[in-house]
């Protein structure tokens, strides 16, 4: 409990601090633009377009000030581990082949099939390849093929009853084979419908996707967390996949 104390004293001194900045920083524009205004007098009483002019300086005080704003309050995202918003899960740097050649140390993922991976070809290959060599960590959390929320799954996005569950066999298989070839992976099954997509590269970057619905991922957006920051929106993400990689009704498959 002090603990958790503390860490919101902390949170609301970063903020207290940023507010300050904020304030500090209008007070300088506003200022500035005085000092302007006082000294430019003699030029605006004489210039005809003296009116336009103020606007004008009135306009950029206030877009300065509004940028300055704008500023602050990116940056209490960034500081809480917020780097970017991606629109796609397959495509541009979102893309499972770009998350891909990001990997070097660990790697983890929880999803439906993992089948988005599985297609990059060599791409994903050569990661588990690059990873497990090292006996650095892999692991897979993946809908229960067998479970009934695997074949409601299906049924909602158009596919026959059994192909999203061969499709996970599929998948399973091919982690077995990388585990038969001495890679650290580890896989195991949990038969619950899944909220959100997470991929956790190097415990550096968290990529966030969500299933809308009895849905896959595809065509959704994935936030991107940086797990290296003290209070980095990351770390309930983690927390939740390890627990359910960790639970007892999660089943080992690989």
């Amino acid at each position: 409990m002090m603990i958790g104390i503390l860490r919101m004293r902390n949170i609301e001194r970063v903020e207290t601090i940023g507010s300050t900045r904020l304030i500090f920083l209008s007070f300088l524009i506003n200022i500035a633009a005085g000092i302007f205004l006082y000294y430019g007098l003699p030029f605006l009483e004489t210039n005809p377009n003296r009116f336009v002019i103020i606007l004008l300086l009135v306009l950029l005080t206030f877009s300065l000030t509004l940028l300055f704003i704008i500023y602050v309050r990116l940056q209490k995202f960034i500081s809480k581990g917020v780097v970017k918003v991606l629109d796609s899960v397959t495509e541009g740097e979102g893309s499972t082949k770009a998350i891909i050649n990001r990997v070097n140390d660990n790697f983890s993922f929880m999803g439906i099939g993992a089948r988005k991976w599985i297609i990059t070809g060599d791409t994903f290959l050569d990661m588990i390849k690059r990873v497990g060599a090292r006996r650095d960590e892999i692991r897979i959390l993946l809908l229960d093929p067998n479970s009934p929320e695997a074949k409601r799954i299906a049924r909602s996005v158009d596919m026959e009853e059994n192909e999203l569950k061969e499709m996970i066999k599929d998948s399973l298989i091919f982690f077995r084979r990388m585990k038969d070839q001495r890679m650290n992976i580890s896989g195991r099954l949990y038969t619950f419908m899944p909220i959100f997509r997470i991929t956790i590269a190097d415990n550096r970057l968290v990529y966030l996707g969500f299933y809308r619905g009895r849905t896959t991922g595809k065509g959704t957006p994935q936030l991107v967390l940086d797990a290296t920051k003290r209070l980095s929106f990351s770390k309930p993400f983690q927390e939740y996949f390890d627990m359910f990689w960790n639970d007892k009704n999660t089943r080992h498959c690989i």
